[in-house]
Parts: structure tokens; C-alpha cells; sequence
């Protein structure tokens, strides 16, 4: 395992926390779980 990886993680799930906050108030939990999938790809590419 790469000695990043924790960091990245911890970076993304930051990320994920204020992005999912704001998309609470403005879009559908349709458009969030598009959104999600292309996180998981990302992650998944990335590692």
C-alpha cells in the first residue's frame, strides 16, 4: 500500500463532507448518486 493513501482518503472524505452538505440544499439525491459513483470510480482509478 502506498504511504499516501491514508492521506488522500482523509483528503476525499473531507471533500465528500462539504460537497455532500452543499448538494443537500441545492440538487435531487438522484444527481448526488451520480456524482457518487464517479467519486468511487476516481478513487478506484487513483489506487
Amino acid at each position: 500500500m502506498d504511504g499516501r493513501l491514508p492521506l488522500v482518503t482523509s483528503t476525499l472524505n473531507q471533500f465528500i463532507h462539504v460537497y455532500i452538505v452543499q448538494v443537500n440544499t441545492h440538487f435531487r439525491y438522484r444527481e448526488f448518486s451520480s456524482f457518487f459513483v464517479y467519486v468511487k470510480i476516481s478513487i478506484s482509478l487513483l489506487i
